[in-house]
């Protein structure tokens, strides 16, 4: 195990935690990555060149060491599936003991054309393995988007990923307990 619970509101880190954020760059992987790291907010660098890349960040939770492998933005019209599968490979294999968990970020407010081809982009390169190791994390700005999901395809990509989900209020910094349930529905997962 990775993470312990000491009691009902402590978590506990164990060892180092591997996180891999997957789907559009943007405000919402740098609010989930900022957030699980216990970091103020920084704007999102979207340049054509920041869009391609890898980038790695560690911090310290509850603890222990989480580590937050951010990958190039599924969307890039500059990428295509195969370059996008190395890219994840690549975030692989920065991973000793390989990932963890990989979570999936998507802004709730409405599900986009857009996330659609992301979501056939991410069945496509994981094929089976969604069910075991993909998290939808859904990020939402207040509670009213935090209700029940009523569009169908939403709905598919979780049955896909094993009904395994959670909403983030990113605009809630500084959240902790917030990160705590995060790290709590990962545990499930590992």
């Amino acid at each position: 195990m990775f993470i312990l619970f000491t009691d009902e509101t402590d978590l506990k880190v164990e060892s180092e935690l591997i996180l891999i954020l997957l789907g559009m760059s943007g405000r919402e992987k740098t609010a989930v990555e900022n957030m699980i790291l216990g970091r103020e907010e920084s704007q999102a660098d979207t340049s054509p060149a920041t869009l391609k890349k890898i980038t790695v960040d560690t911090g310290e939770v509850d603890g222990g060491q989480v580590v937050v492998i951010n990958t190039p933005d599924w969307f890039s019209s500059e990428l295509s599936t195969e370059e996008i599968q190395q890219k994840i490979q690549i975030c692989i294999n920065l991973s000793s003991n390989g990932p963890h968990v990989f979570l999936l970020v998507i802004p709730k407010k409405q599900f986009s054309e857009e996330q659609k081809k992301i979501v056939k982009k991410m069945e496509m390169i994981f094929e089976e393995r969604c069910q075991e190791k993909v998290m939808v994390l859904f990020t939402v700005t207040d509670e009213k988007q935090k209700q029940n999901i009523q569009d169908h395809d939403l709905q598919a990509l979780m049955k896909k990923c094993g009904n395994q989900f959670h909403d983030l209020n990113i605009s809630e910094t500084g959240n902790k307990p917030q990160v705590s349930e995060l790290l709590k529905a990962v545990e499930e997962i590992v």
